[in-house]
């Protein structure tokens, strides 16, 4: 895939509207502390090469979480604002951010050379691909650039009208990304193994298809787990499943598809999975389940791992993620992982540096890896003439 890149010259003395992944969790004291903030690591480096290219101003946006259309203090950009500035000091780069609450305000009443739109998601216009709000935003910049691969696979204002407005450009942590992934695809090692979990059963469909074809053992955790196991007639008990992709679910009968044989319960007790009462629900997987995955892992000369084997943020029920991180990391195997939880495990564990390559994409890293649409990325697309 072959996408526009700026040059010096193409942002030399202009507004640059910089589309980041600023979809990121806040601790308890409402902050954007270390073990939530990979996405913005990987971002500033674009901001500091757009100003070191001489970029009179940038204007920064993106989303965080899904709220409903108008302003919701709870899901404000102003937390993810304060740990850019604090990473770009880091960098050297001492710049405030300005944040604006009003996309439709003038940019000329912005001052600084940073400056950053409220969450987009607080105008309708942004998830309904609005031309016109495409052009509010166009007003602020004289040129676009993408570096939010974790939203690449919608078709937001801000990824795909917008790009139809202002010459539009990857960034760099985008390149990267696409880089990287491109290259794990292309020189994939077998045996592969993929490690699944966490739940949204609806974004990893696709993928599971694909590694149907191409993997040698995939192995389920999480939610995901339930929902299969659920829909194969096995008493779940009360665990979260989602009943609307049972009928899909029950299509994945492959042999190379392994689903847990144990787990553990609320109450802290293994059962047998053939055995869980109706009144409970499942935590993790159980200790024979992680054994029979580490051993799969162990064969395995690449490895993909997307979302927790069970109610991580519960400590509780964190036992089947910390065996399967454990096998991962310890294997001579090949390594890729990403997701929003799966992001938060790997900084808590401090891991992030024992995996291959590590992206801040979840649906948009499945997605891009099972080889599906990604209109943000279609449009930087360089068409050669023929």
């Amino acid at each position: 895939m072959d996408l526009r890149q700026y040059t010096k010259q193409d942002v030399a003395g202009k507004k640059v509207l910089l589309r980041l992944d600023l979809d990121v969790e806040v601790n308890e004291q409402g902050q954007v502390d270390e073990f939530h903030d990979l996405r913005l690591e990987r971002s500033v480096t674009t901001i500091k090469e757009l100003l070191d290219f001489g970029a009179v101003k940038i204007i920064l946006c993106g989303h965080r979480g899904r709220p409903q259309a108008g302003y919701n203090q709870d899901l404000s950009l102003s937390p993810v604002k304060s740990r850019l500035e604090f990473l770009l000091n880091k960098l050297g780069v001492q710049e405030k951010i300005n944040l604006i609450n009003d996309v439709s305000a003038l940019p000329e009443s912005a001052p600084g050379r940073l400056v950053m739109l409220e969450n987009l998601r607080f105008w309708p216009g942004e998830k309904n691909n609005d031309r016109n709000f495409a052009l509010e935003l166009g007003r602020w910049g004289e040129v676009y650039v993408n570096d939010a691969f974790g939203n690449s696979h919608r078709s937001d204002a801000s990824m795909l009208a917008i790009a139809k407005i202002l010459p539009a450009y990857a960034g760099l942590s985008l390149i990267n990304e696409i880089k990287e992934l491109t290259r794990w695809l292309d020189n994939l090692p077998r045996p592969y193994a993929a490690i699944l979990g966490g739940a949204k059963i609806e974004t990893k469909i696709p993928l599971i298809k694909q590694l149907l074809t191409r993997a040698d053992a995939i192995l389920i955790g999480g939610a995901l787990a339930n929902t299969m196991l659920a829909a194969r007639g096995i008493n779940v008990g009360q665990s979260l499943v989602e009943e609307e992709y049972f009928s899909i679910a029950k299509t994945f009968t492959d042999a190379k598809i392994f689903l847990p044989i144990d787990a553990v319960l609320s109450d802290g007790s293994v059962s047998d999975i053939n055995s869980v009462d109706s009144e409970d629900f499942i935590g993790d997987i159980g200790p024979r389940t992680a054994a029979l995955f580490k051993q799969k892992i162990a064969a395995a000369r690449a490895i993909l791992w997307n979302g927790p084997m069970g109610k991580f943020e519960d400590a509780r029920y964190q036992a089947g993620t910390r065996d399967i991180v454990a096998a991962i990391t310890q294997s001579q195997a090949k390594t890729v992982s990403g997701g929003g939880d799966t992001l938060d495990v790997l900084t808590k564990l401090n891991v992030i540096d024992k995996f291959s390559f590590v992206s801040v994409g979840g649906g948009a890293m499945l997605t891009f890896l099972a080889g599906e649409s990604m209109p943000g990325l279609e449009a930087l697309v360089i068409h050669t003439s023929h």
